[in-house]
C-alpha cells in the first residue's frame, strides 16, 4: 500500500501534515526518517528530534560527512 506524505514546512521549519500523518506518526516512533513531499512538490525527509518532527537538511549532512572525511 502506497500512502504519499505530504507536509508544509513553514520558513520557521515548522512541520504540518497535509496527508499521511498516521503514517509518518508510526515510522517516526519507531525512529524512522521517512521521506515526504513538500507543497511545493521537493522531496524532503523527515525526523523527530526532542519530540519536534523536523525536516533533515541534506546540505547540513553533506557538510557533516566532508569534515568527516
Amino acid at each position: 500500500m502506497d500512502q504519499s506524505i505530504v507536509v508544509h514546512v513553514t520558513e520557521h521549519d515548522d512541520v504540518f501534515f497535509l496527508e499521511g500523518r498516521e503514517q509518518a506518526a508510526t515510522l517516526l516512533d519507531i525512529g524512522g526518517t521517512p521521506y515526504a513531499v513538500n507543497d511545493r512538490g521537493e522531496r524532503v525527509q523527515l525526523e523527530k528530534r526532542d519530540g519536534r518532527i523536523v525536516v533533515i537538511r541534506h546540505e547540513t549532512l553533506r557538510a557533516a560527512a566532508e569534515g568527516l572525511g
